[in-house]
This record gives C-alpha cells, sequence and structure tokens, in this order.
C-alpha cells in the first residue's frame, strides 16, 4: 500500500515538476496544455504552497504581543490615525533603532488598519513568509539551470520545489513568523532574496533594457532589504560570490582583476557598518557589553557553541528543543566548556570543507559560505544577546538547500526520495502547528519558556507577569520568587513582586519587595510613589510622606503622588495636632 501510494504521488509529482522553470522561460511545445505552461506551473506550486504554509500558522493567528512587540505597543509614532507619507515617515524614522525604517511603516499600516488586534499583523507576516519562500522557489530553480549546475541538477525539477517547501515549513522559522516584531527580520530576507533573484535574471537576460530595469530592481530590492533590517548589509558580498562561483567559473584571473570592484564593495560594508555603529565603532561596540554579563571574548567564544546548535536545530527541530528564550552558559575559554574547542573545529572545518570543494561541488560550498556568511552580523562581535531561533531565518535557506542535495545524492531509488520527501513535510507541517500552538498565548509561551530554560531568570518573570495578568497571583508569586532567587539583581521582580502582594491586600510583604526593588534603582519615581501607596496603608505615615515626597522630586508631573502627599501631609498636621491637645 506504502509502495502503491507513493507511485501516486510521484505521478502528482511528476505532472507537476515536469515544467518547473524559473521565470520566464518559454514552452517549446508550439500549442502547451495549460498544465504544461510553466507560469500554471508555478501558480500551482504557489497555492499548494500558500495552503500550507497558512495551515500550519492557522494556530497562532490571534497569537497576542509578545516580549519585544512592546516596539509596536508603546511606540507611540506608529500610532497613525491619518494615511499619510508624513505620518508614514515619522513612523519609520522616530522609532528605535531609526536603522530600520521600513518594518516600522509596515508596523504603523498594520495600526492604521487594525489597531492593536494582532490577527491583521499576523497575516501580514505569514504573507511576508510566503512571498520569501517563493522568491527561494525562483531564485533555486534559476541557479539549478546555471550552465555550471544545469547537468547535474537542472533535470531534477523536484529540489527547488522540495527545498522551498521544507524551508517554508521549517519549525525553526515561527519565531520569525509567529513574533510580530521579527518581521524586521523575515522582511530583511524577503527582499534580499528577492534582490539576488533580480540580478541573476539580470545576468541572464540579452535585453539591455530590461537588464537595467532588473539590476535596478536589485538595488531598490537590496535599500528595501536594509531598511528593514542591518542584516542585509552582507548582499553586496554575496551577490560578488555568486557573480564568481556561478558566472565567472571561479576564474582567478577574473578575480584578479576585481580588485577596483571589490574595494568599492568593501567600502559600500564600511559604509554601512558605520551608518549604524557610528564614527566610533570600537567604541560602540564595546558599549553594547554595557548591560551584558558575558564580555566580548566570551560572546566569541560562545557562538562556537551556538552555531553548531543552530545547526542541530535545523536537522531536528522538534518542538521540544525549540525555545523563545534559550539558556545557555557562556564559555569562559576555549576549553570551558570542552564543547567549545569542538565546536570550534566544526565551524573551521565546514569553512574549510567550502574552500577545498568550491570548483569540484561548488553549489555545496556556496551553500556553507551562505549559511556562516548570513550569521556573522549577529553571531560575531557586537554585544547582542547570544542566542536567538529567528536569526537561522536567512542562514537557513541554502542550508535546506544542502540537506535536499545531499539527500538526492545519498538517496537513488525515486520511490524512496518521494516517500522520505512527504514524511519530512509531514513531520516538518506538524511540529510547526504544535510549535504555533504554543505562541498561541503568554502563559503557554512563558511556560514553556520557563520550562524549557528552568536556570533563566527572564522567562520565570515574563511568565509570572503574564500568570499576573491573568489573575493566578499565587502561581505569580512563585515564579517573581524563582526569578530572583536566579538573579538577585532582577529588580523588576521585586517591584512586581510587591504589587502582587499589595493586590492580595498583603502590603507589609509587599513593602519589603518594594524596599529590595529600591536598592536597585533608587531614582525610580513608580517605585517610590507604590511603596508610599503600601506604607500608607499600614499607617506607616512619616515613612509614606517621605516616598511620596521622593516621588514628586523625581517625576513633577505625577499628580496622584502630589495629591496623596497632600493628603499624607494633612494627616500628620492633624495627628500632631490631637497629641498636643493630649494632656
Amino acid at each position: 500500500r506504502i509502495c502503491n501510494c507513493s507511485i501516486k504521488i510521484k505521478k502528482v509529482l511528476n505532472v507537476m515538476d515536469q515544467g518547473f522553470q524559473s521565470m520566464g522561460t518559454a514552452d517549446s511545445s508550439p500549442d502547451p496544455s495549460p498544465l504544461q505552461d510553466p507560469r500554471t506551473k508555478q501558480m500551482l506550486f504557489f497555492a499548494l504552497l500558500a495552503g500550507l504554509v497558512f495551515a500550519v500558522y492557522a494556530s497562532s493567528i490571534d497569537g497576542p504581543f509578545i516580549f519585544d512587540d512592546s516596539r509596536i505597543e508603546n511606540n507611540p509614532p506608529l500610532h497613525i490615525t491619518e494615511l499619510s507619507a508624513a505620518g508614514l515617515i515619522k513612523a519609520g524614522f522616530a522609532s528605535s533603532p531609526k536603522t530600520r525604517p521600513l518594518s516600522y511603516m509596515s508596523f504603523a499600516l498594520n495600526y492604521y488598519f487594525h489597531g492593536f488586534n494582532t490577527r491583521g499583523y499576523h497575516l501580514v507576516n505569514i504573507a511576508i513568509h510566503l512571498l520569501t519562500a517563493y522568491f527561494l522557489y525562483l531564485f533555486i530553480s534559476t541557479t539549478l539551470n546555471l550552465p555550471p549546475l544545469q547537468s547535474r541538477y537542472g533535470k531534477a525539477k523536484w529540489l527547488p520545489f522540495a527545498a522551498a517547501l521544507i524551508w517554508a515549513l521549517h519549525p525553526l522559522q515561527t519565531q520569525s513568523v509567529t513574533y510580530i516584531i521579527q518581521r524586521m527580520n523575515s522582511m530583511a530576507a524577503m527582499f534580499y532574496i528577492l534582490a539576488l533573484y533580480l540580478y541573476v535574471q539580470g545576468r541572464l537576460t540579452g535585453n539591455k533594457q530590461k537588464k537595467l530595469l532588473l539590476f535596478a530592481g536589485t538595488a531598490l530590492a537590496g535599500i528595501f532589504a536594509l531598511g528593514s533590517k542591518e542584516i542585509a548589509v552582507t548582499l553586496p558580498l554575496f551577490i560578488f560570490l555568486y557573480e564568481w562561483f556561478f558566472f565567472r567559473d571561479l576564474s582567478t584571473g577574473w578575480l584578479k582583476k576585481q580588485i577596483i570592484p571589490a574595494a568599492i564593495m568593501l567600502a559600500v560594508i564600511v559604509f554601512l557598518a558605520l551608518l549604524y555603529l557610528g564614527l566610533n565603532p570600537v567604541d560602540r561596540i564595546m558599549a553594547s557589553y554595557a548591560s551584558r554579563d558575558f564580555n566580548l571574548s566570551q560572546r566569541l567564544l560562545t557562538e562556537f557553541r551556538v552555531v553548531v546548535f543552530y545547526i542541530s536545530l535545523i536537522l531536528f527541530p522538534h518542538p521540544s528543543r525549540l525555545n523563545l528564550d534559550h539558556h545557555i552558559v557562556f564559555s569562559s575559554g576555549l576549553f570551558s566548556p570542552l564543547s567549545t574547542c569542538i565546536a570550534a573545529a566544526v565551524i573551521v572545518l565546514l569553512f574549510v570543507t567550502a574552500l577545498v570543494t568550491a570548483r569540484k561541488e561548488r553549489l555545496i560550498s556556496f551553500c556553507i559560505l551562505w549559511f556562516l556568511g548570513n550569521l556573522v552580523v549577529e553571531s560575531s562581535v557586537i554585544g547582542l544577546e547570544l542566542i536567538f531561533e529567528h536569526r537561522n531565518y536567512l542562514p537557513s535557506m541554502l542550508f535546506v538547500l544542502l540537506l535536499v542535495v545531499l539527500f538526492r545524492s545519498m538517496v537513488k531509488q525515486p520511490w524512496l526520495r518521494i516517500g522520505s520527501l512527504c514524511i519530512i513535510l509531514v513531520l516538518l507541517s506538524f511540529w510547526t502547528f504544535e510549535r504555533n500552538r504554543v505562541w498561541a498565548d503568554r502563559i503557554s509561551l512563558w511556560g514553556d519558556s520557563a520550562a524549557k530554560s528552568p536556570a533563566k531568570a527572564r522567562p520565570h518573570n515574563n511568565l509570572a507577569v503574564a500568570l499576573k495578568a491573568d489573575g493566578q497571583l499565587e502561581k505569580a508569586i512563585f515564579h517573581f520568587k524563582q526569578t530572583v532567587e536566579l538573579d538577585p539583581q532582577f529588580f523588576e521582580a521585586y517591584y512586581n513582586l510587591g504589587n502582587a502582594y499589595v493586590t492580595l491586600g498583603r502590603d507589609k510583604e509587599a513593602i519589603l519587595y518594594f524596599k529590595k526593588a529600591l536598592e536597585h534603582v533608587p531614582e525610580n519615581p513608580m517605585l517610590h510613589a507604590n511603596l508610599a501607596n503600601a506604607l500608607f496603608n499600614t499607617w506607616q505615615l512619616a515613612a509614606a510622606r517621605y516616598h511620596y515626597s521622593e516621588a514628586v522630586r523625581l517625576n513633577p508631573g505625577d499628580m496622584n503622588a502630589r495629591i496623596n502627599l497632600a493628603n499624607v501631609e494633612q494627616m500628620l498636621r492633624a495627628q500632631k495636632s490631637r497629641q498636643q491637645k493630649l494632656p
């Protein structure tokens, strides 16, 4: 039965795949049937892709704003009420960081049409992911039909089909699609791969006018990619590498003649880096570690392990291994822990393999360089957090192609290929659907993260905040206490504990935690005001007056604190007057 099913599936795929060509390929048949038309086949593929993508992401379509989505919720410039160029420009460039205006403009448009209804935001994110997968399919299909690769891969019409589907349905992409703010990441990747595709089409066309338009489109898509997120800074490098690998046959003679273009490309990359880092990039990079508990060398060493972990997630993306907030202990030396050295050896081996196999296996070589090169921006010297799954969105595109190519070389029987690919796609789809169910609400997401990162304070705090908002105060208090046990410097958890105890009417306990929070941030007016409220509720009027005074001093515009201060002072005067009248 399995064999018969595989044969039927193979026939269906053959009908769809026989003419899957890159955009613009002519049909040799003088009177082609609709199914033989390449554009019809592309439409069929797109319809299949769209159906599967929307199906696996349907479970999270009403998911709430999460974590850094506060950049949307608490960002007034995005909350436009009139659709105008001035409003969109302000939304793009008045938001932080200012280097991602296109992403912020898209959020402003979402707000204009949907307000804070997250369904509209999720639908846009899914549509971006769908377009990115389709552009990836076109890019891979065109690449495999270039002269250096056509004889080996051109006849395997299922390769780009399988690679694009696997990438689109891969559970590792959920963080870039379902996490609303990571539209920055997926938009940048969409325009990045579109820019490369347009460049390749420009190189292939013989029409000068069309070539000019395609290259102009490449430049525009590249600008849009960079305006979505800084990861697109590597685009000039990979256009250069692509030209050398697939159009110049890895010619060293051609490479030697490219000193001036290479210098211009390097100057562009340096200019873009300075645009982001400022005129003192070293100072900016070092300053990025001010709020971290690791330094530059520790981050660089740890990233070897992180990159190998990313590879393992691509190879085996079971939902139990996926996490919004992974906890990884940083490496303090090359052998501390020992896995640092092993991971470094793996990365070096991959890089050397790419160099050594470039001539005989140039597709594999390029895919490896793509993966490593597109991780450099977020996995090197800048003091970002150590690990996030969404950083694999762009690098994994051609790493998945690499895996499909290796699979093709190892599995020769057509029926086994078809059956295996169907099983892989079903499994990935199910895992992605299940992972998206976790993203459906804050409690399930942060509960999942706290369970997978039990030694990390932040997931416990964020789970506790979600539980508190849901009215589950006792559970919230438990996780707030877990937070401060894991990280005694986590002042927000002390503050949240104080508020939770106030809600329960246990003001004396709340006072203890408000005071602990103030030990870490003594100039926080809100903490002084909340502590003063708790002191007032326990009739510690003199202490309440002091903290209301501090709240007013630090935030003169806090009218509630001013009114409460006046009331307390009046009560203290009345109390003093009564004491004076006593015999």
